[in-house]
């Protein structure tokens, strides 16, 4: 990279233009300075904010034992794009312990747990978190972040 730094001969001064009359043998040259190269564009974003769009419980009698109890968590961005690859943390109160779990969103930004139980009862699920490279999660624009279901 140069910068124009002024005429010679024929011409004189900095201005971008020169003109010559040419009545006689002339000759003008051009002198340019280096100049640094220009500062690199700034990086493009990659941070996006993320957050829970939906969640939902259900269960499902497995036997005469067992019960399954469902939570499906869906992660969008700051446009309502789903967010495929995040790690949904989720905490789960059931009628006799905790229990937690991470699982990743799948294409549509979704991902669902799943809790067996021999009981019934009230079950409690609450994210906890979720991460992603490039992304921030924003509770504070969640849809849900708790959701619970009685299992009879």
């Amino acid at each position: 990279n140069s910068i124009f730094a002024g005429w010679s001969g024929a011409c004189s001064g900095s201005s971008a233009t020169c003109v010559v009359s040419m009545n006689a043998a002339k000759s003008a040259g051009a002198a340019f300075n280096a100049s640094a190269a220009p500062p690199a564009p700034p990086p493009a974003a990659t941070s996006t904010s993320m957050s829970i769009s939906d969640m939902a419980m259900w269960s499902q009698t497995v036997s005469f034992f067992y019960k399954d109890v469902y939570t499906k968590v869906v992660v969008k961005d700051s446009s309502g794009n789903a967010v495929s690859g995040a790690t949904v943390s989720l905490s789960m109160q059931t009628p006799f312990s905790p229990a937690t779990g991470s699982a990743a969103t799948g294409a549509d930004g979704s991902v669902t747990f799943r809790y067996r139980s021999m009981f019934g009862g009230t079950f409690t699920s609450t994210v906890t978190n979720v991460t992603k490279s490039g992304y921030t999660y924003n509770a504070s624009q969640n849809v849900k972040t708790s959701v619970t279901l009685t299992v009879n």
